[in-house]
């Protein structure tokens, strides 16, 4: 069976994920409340953005592989519409990211 990905799909959700997550943890919305609940300093605040180029690169490396995963089984499962599309990530966040992250707050108290 072979499928057939969308790259440039694949690059736009990337970026989307990027930009998206830019603005979520900017000031303009939850940045300055997050910055709060980390514990951050202004100091440490100027040195994670003076620092952050690394992280950026591997996020969006992250994000792209997250996309092309996605993108691989939706052709997989032979899913045709957006809305087949976001029900299997939905499924997928269920599953697997929130089963992780409850983890953390049972153990971590995160």
């Amino acid at each position: 069976m072979e499928i057939s990905i969308n790259y440039i799909a694949v690059i736009v959700a990337a970026l989307a994920s990027m930009v998206l997550g830019g603005l979520w943890y900017s000031p303009l919305l939850l940045g300055n409340a997050w910055i709060k609940e980390m514990g951050w300093s202004a100091k440490q605040c100027e040195e994670a953005q003076k620092n952050a180029g690394p992280s950026y690169f591997i996020g969006l490396l992250s994000q792209l592989l997250m996309a092309f995963v996605m993108a691989h089984l939706i052709g997989l499962l032979s899913l045709n519409t957006w809305q087949e599309g976001l029900q299997l990530a939905l499924w997928i966040w269920l599953g697997f990211i929130a089963t992780i992250q409850l983890g953390s707050v049972l153990w971590e108290m995160k």
